[in-house]
């Protein structure tokens, strides 16, 4: 999707202002990124920007940390992403304990004898501890 597509889909959320949107969409789709993973979500916006910039690219995806209260926002990422076409990029994931926490999680998972397997080739921290 192109940023001039969603920028007026999204405009009226709160959160990532267009300038911060377009650099995050610009950044990915201007680098080798294909995986990424973002600790807040909030109503998905960030991740949308980056999500679209992977569709023009033909792949990848953004896990994106939460907790579950982030379900009763509206939009949420689940409803925003599938609106805007591109919940097949979106990957929502959320924990009681918290976003970070199921981040650190996550590396605990991918590291093996000190040393941690390659997953995400970024990560935008966006929420608050």
């Amino acid at each position: 999707m192109k940023l001039s597509e969603l920028e007026p889909q999204i405009a009226s959320l709160p959160a990532t202002s267009a300038k911060a949107g377009a650099q995050l969409y610009q950044f990915v789709l201007d680098n080798p990124i294909y995986d990424i993973v973002e600790v807040g979500t909030f109503h998905g916006k960030s991740a949308c920007y980056m999500a679209a910039a992977l569709q023009e690219k033909g792949r990848g995806s953004v896990t994106s940390l939460d907790v579950p209260v982030s379900l009763t926002f509206q939009p949420n990422a689940e409803t925003l992403s599938q609106s805007l076409g591109l919940s097949d990029y979106v990957k929502p994931m959320r924990a009681h304990f918290g976003s970070h926490w199921l981040l650190r999680h996550m590396i605990a998972n991918s590291t093996v004898d000190g040393a941690c397997t390659h997953r995400f080739d970024l990560a935008f921290i966006d929420g608050v501890p």
